[in-house]
């Protein structure tokens, strides 16, 4: 099971989009079968995916589109040495 952080550039800590990436960063320790990419980790040390956007959506911007593409492909990877999900 796979899962990708949220990022809102809007909010803080206390926001729900922030504390849900806490949650998510979790289960990966808890479950063996949870992976998670960390696109919050990636999107606030690259400030420029967002310039001009409403800090919540990179459109428009390639190296955005690169990265989060990245992201997803290695953590695909990184599953892919981690048990299935048991029946």
């Amino acid at each position: 099971m796979i899962f990708i952080t949220p990022y809102d550039g809007r909010g803080d800590a206390s926001w729900g989009s922030w504390q849900y990436r806490d949650y998510l960063l979790t289960l990966e320790d808890k479950y063996d079968f949870v992976t998670v990419g960390d696109w919050f980790d990636v999107a606030q040390k690259n400030p420029q995916f967002y310039e001009g956007t409403d800090l919540l959506h990179f459109y428009g911007n390639q190296d955005a589109y690169e990265a989060y593409g990245k992201l997803i492909l290695d953590t695909i990877e990184r599953a892919k040495e981690r048990p299935a999900k048991p029946e």
